[in-house]
């Protein structure tokens, strides 16, 4: 796996027909097309390489859009790009961030958002919802038809927002994700635990934000959902926060206040949650930066457990050589001196014998001489090669 930029993914695309370069990462034509468009990668119009001369050949690169809030413009290749492509430096942690579309100051990134946004109208019927509330308003239906058309139900199986605090609430959130659509962001709204929860995906991050009445008890089930949601003030507060995460989100909050209603607070919702998206991707940079110091201090650790074990090692085997030398050099002055002892005893014999003619006449020793003078010189260390072989290991070592 490599990371590389899509302006050198761009580079390598238009750096010859797809045709030229499919075979050099082993896949078809059709495969490594779908590869580069899965990746955002603008390719070549048809005939591009027909209606140009190779002299005249220029990189898209002038495609690349400018790195929206959010984006890495980062791509993961698998191992067969690493024939074709090195991997980028890693982005620096420090930045610069900025682009022609990113302030380096986030707050100037909120203004320019708010900006950008404008006027947001939430209407007063939810006549033209969001994609992001298909999902959720698809199930609500079901929940109406299943009551009205008289199928078999409970009561609490019904319409969970026919009231006037819920249809408020789809209503801002309408709002909030058509401004963020403005901003080519996408979000989706869904339930959890009867709570209006979306997630945004700013980029290549993604960021999620509640909407809640501030006076709605928590952990209710459907049927007491229903009945505590019409029970509650048509103007009940309601309060949107962004949802602390590790990437770096703020956990902003708005409600309804002194300042005014959350319908006059759309751009800036919408703008914090871009913001929130680009502070994840900032955030996740110095995290990889961290890791990548953390992995090489454990690398760097493991090298030099490694450099100590071997010197250990090393001075194991030779405190182990050493004591084989000292043993050696032991056992040779022992059979150096049992060689002797038998040497000498011989010649005493011999001197007796001599000595003693009678003794001589009686007895013939020379057979015993030589097995005894033979077996001094096989245990002898020197004639033997042992001390030999000792010079040669100490030479060796």
């Amino acid at each position: 796996m490599i990371e590389v930029s899509l302006h050198r993914l761009t580079e390598f695309a238009w750096s010859a027909p797809i045709r030229d370069l499919a075979p050099k990462l082993n896949l078809s034509d059709v495969g490594l097309r779908k590869i580069l468009k899965g990746h955002g990668v603008n390719l070549p119009p048809q005939g591009y390489w027909l209606a140009k001369q190779p002299t005249e050949m220029v990189l898209g690169i002038q495609k690349i859009p400018p790195r929206r809030p959010g984006q890495s413009q980062r791509i993961h290749l698998d191992s067969r790009f690493e024939t074709v492509l090195t991997p980028d430096a890693p982005l620096n942690p420090d930045g610069p961030f900025e682009s022609a579309l990113v302030p380096e100051d986030l707050e100037s990134l909120r203004a320019l958002e708010v900006k950008a946004i404008g006027y947001v109208r939430v209407p007063l019927r939810l006549g033209n919802p969001n994609p992001g509330l298909h999902a959720l308003l698809k199930k609500e239906e079901l929940r109406r038809i299943k009551i009205t058309s008289g199928q078999h139900g409970w009561r609490s199986d019904g319409p969970l927002f026919n009231n006037v605090v819920d249809q408020r609430q789809l209503r801002l959130l309408n709002a909030i994700l058509f401004a963020l659509s403005k901003r080519e962001v996408n979000a989706k709204v869904h339930l959890e635990e009867y709570n209006f929860h979306a997630i945004a995906t700013v980029g290549d991050f993604t960021v999620s934000f509640t909407m809640i009445p501030a006076t709605k008890p928590k952990n209710l089930s459907q049927y007491a959902y229903a009945e505590t949601m019409t029970k509650l003030p048509p103007r009940s507060r309601v309060v949107v926060m962004i949802n602390p995460s590790r990437s770096g989100t703020s956990g902003d909050i708005w409600q309804d206040d002194a300042e005014g209603q959350l319908e006059t607070k759309i751009p800036s919702i919408a703008a914090a949650v871009i913001v929130a998206g680009e502070t994840a991707f900032r955030q996740n940079v110095r995290m990889r930066a961290e890791w990548r110091a953390q992995r090489e201090r454990e690398e760097e650790f493991e090298a030099r457990r490694r450099q100590l074990q071997e010197q250990q090692e090393i001075l194991r085997r030779e405190a182990e050589a050493e004591a084989k030398r000292l043993a050696d050099l032991k056992l040779s002055g022992k059979l150096l001196r049992e060689a002797n002892e038998v040497r000498d005893l011989v010649a005493v014999v011999r001197e007796k014998m001599n000595a003693n003619p009678d003794l001589a006449e009686k007895y013939d020793i020379a057979e015993w001489e030589n097995w005894a003078t033979d077996y001094a010189d096989r245990i002898d260390p020197i004639k033997s090669g042992q001390v030999l072989s000792h010079l040669k290991s100490l030479h060796k070592s």
